[in-house]
């Protein structure tokens, strides 16, 4: 479900996630798509999410971890 949100968000590349560990790895286009975007990917996707973990441009690496509501 998380996996399925956050891959349809326009610049998304890929999405890893674990719930195991409470986490998703997200590899996007900066240009296309902020933060922001992908936190709301995931509320709507019925979880909490809090951006963390460094960034590689051009594309970007989180970490956004993932609590079951």
């Amino acid at each position: 479900k998380v996996t399925s949100a956050l891959t349809g968000v326009p610049g998304v590349v890929s999405a890893t996630v674990s719930l195991k560990t409470n986490s998703a790895k997200v590899r996007y286009d900066p240009s296309r798509v902020k933060i922001e975007e992908l936190v709301a990917a995931v509320v709507k996707a019925g979880y909490q999410a809090t951006p963390r973990g460094g960034e590689t441009p051009p594309e970007r690496t989180r970490s956004l971890p993932g609590h079951q509501r």
